[in-house]
């Protein structure tokens, strides 16, 4: 048999059975440039980057960088196969994801749910001053970041 038979005759097989290979991202490639209100570049604030499944299988995963001296963090994309089964709960992971960033003496900046807000490869965010300390914290229901107040 062919080369070209034998992948004809998966994909039909697949289909009749309502299962289909689906690449998924799990994690987008994001830079974050992180500035002042004056837009000096600001190094060493943590960006939290969260990941969560928004499936049937529930999780998350938040990774923590700090911005170098020129404001600077990134992610790096990863992504998988998977296979797709048609039925109501889809059998496979997706995922979106969160990002929250703090420094002391600047305000809490976050964004949630970027699978439905959009994921933009570049983030230019502006810290706001202020003197309350704020810190990112992480809730599980539903999964997003959200500011608080440190002690």
């Amino acid at each position: 048999m062919s080369a070209c038979r034998l992948v004809t005759a998966i994909v039909s097989i697949l289909a009749l059975t309502g299962c289909f290979p689906v690449r998924t991202t799990v994690t987008p490639e994001v830079s974050f440039a992180v500035s002042d209100p004056s837009g000096a570049p600001i190094a060493g604030a943590q960006v939290n980057f969260a990941r969560y499944s928004i499936s049937f299988m529930t999780r998350h995963q938040i990774v923590q960088m700090t911005t170098d001296r020129s404001g600077r963090a990134a992610t790096q994309q990863e992504g998988m196969w998977q296979v797709l089964v048609l039925a109501p709960d889809g059998f496979a992971t997706f995922y979106s994801w969160s990002w929250c960033i703090e420094k002391p003496g600047y305000a809490v900046v976050y964004r949630n749910n970027l699978r439905d807000s959009g994921v933009r490869e570049l983030e230019a965010i502006k810290l706001p001053r202020s003197e309350k300390r704020e810190t990112c914290k992480w809730l599980d229901a539903p999964y997003r970041f959200e500011a608080t107040s440190a002690l």
